[in-house]
């Protein structure tokens, strides 16, 4: 067991190399001798761990899935129970929004990962995986919300979660570039889940 753990200890030591790495100077820079003088360990272990490049990226590619994904669920474990639908989507939705040091990171090491992928069909997959996953969490929410009359019957749950995953990049690399402001990101999240949820948004106003 020990041994076990601390090989994972070692591949984990190296993945956060490459991200750094990435985040400095992009995917370019992650060259094997780069990460291992980042990770503190020779050129060998590196390949002994993970073989080639390719394989190297990939796994530093699912490294940074696992992270972002952790930050989601993270985010709508720390909501009450049974919250309403637009809430949970809401939620989900700003914790993509860099708010933060490791939100920053996220957003920069899922365009450099994006920018390979546009090149190679191969690299594409887990980041489909990953969106698939996140449109099915959005749909089964606005699903929810069409049981409890919250959204509109005529209403597309899948349409409309792809559009809500879709904005994501977009609102995240805006506020890094600084084209948008962080506020102006978080309303503008704000605005589309009402949009979709519009007698949720009626009664609110309402009331």
């Amino acid at each position: 067991m020990p041994r076990t753990a601390d090989h994972e200890a070692r591949r984990r030591q190296v993945l956060e190399a490459v991200c750094r790495i990435t985040i400095r100077g992009g995917l370019e820079a992650a060259t094997f001798r780069q990460i291992a003088g980042e990770a503190g360990v020779s050129v060998r272990l590196v390949q002994y761990y993970f073989g080639t490049k390719e394989r190297l990226l990939d796994a530093a590619h699912d490294h940074v899935l696992s992270r972002s994904t952790e930050r989601l669920l993270r985010s709508i474990r720390d909501l009450p129970a049974e919250s309403p639908p637009a809430e949970v989507v809401g939620t989900a939705m700003r914790s993509f929004l860099p708010t933060d040091a490791a939100g920053r990171e996220a957003t920069v090491l899922f365009y450099a990962f994006f920018v390979a992928q546009l090149t190679d069909d191969r690299a594409a997959g887990a980041e489909v995986d990953r969106g698939n996953g996140l449109i099915r969490l959005f749909a089964h929410h606005i699903a929810r919300g069409q049981r409890a009359e919250l959204v509109a019957a005529d209403v597309d749950p899948d349409s409309e979660a792809t559009i809500l995953y879709l904005m994501l990049p977009s609102l995240a690399s805006a506020v890094i570039a600084g084209g948008l402001g962080l506020d102006a990101g978080q309303a503008l999240i704000d605005y589309a889940v009402d949009r979709v949820f519009t007698k949720a948004m009626a009664t609110s106003t309402d009331a």
